[in-house]
């Protein structure tokens, strides 16, 4: 048998770990679209999880407004999350060249999430931003294609989400 700590196939997270780490962890599975979205819908809010939900409320059409598809909802998100992206993204190189290599996703992202709360920048507005701008910038290769697909597409409100 197998000791429990050596057994890698499924591993909870400690019991005190840090919970911004642990969304990370979720939002690091999310397509670019969404992060691009969760970080057009940020704003000061402190809570990850909640800007989650509203994109996946957005994404699902329960929160369109009368009159207004639930896609050019997503789509007006997914703009504005581009041009917050575009702004962290000039600070981001600046402040933190290299992004710091370890096997250990968490704690990349602990590391960046980090960097990012010591940069004195006016861009970044609330912890769920932070976490949102960690991971796309942990995830920058495909973050940056869709947010130049999305400055390119703001003519239309189709999209794959």
């Amino acid at each position: 048998m197998v000791e429990a700590r050596t057994d890698l196939r499924f591993v909870l997270s400690d019991v005190d770990a840090d919970p911004v780490c642990e969304a990370g962890m979720i939002l690091l599975g999310l397509p670019p679209q969404l992060l691009l979205a969760g970080l057009g819908s940020c704003g000061s809010a402190a809570d990850p999880g909640r800007i989650a939900m509203t994109v996946d409320r957005l994404r699902h059409a329960s929160s369109a407004t009368p009159g207004r598809p639930a896609t050019s909802a997503m789509a007006d998100a997914i703009a504005e999350g581009a041009l917050r992206w575009r702004a962290a993204r000039a600070a981001l190189e600046i402040a933190l060249p290299v992004l710091p290599a370890s096997a250990a996703v968490r704690a990349t992202f602990a590391r960046c999430f980090e960097a990012l709360g010591d940069m004195a920048s006016p861009v970044i507005a609330g912890q769920a931003e932070r976490a949102y701008i960690a991971v796309c910038w942990m995830r920058c290769y495909d973050v940056d294609r869709c947010a130049h697909q999305a400055v390119v597409d703001t003519s239309t409100s189709e999209g794959p989400w």
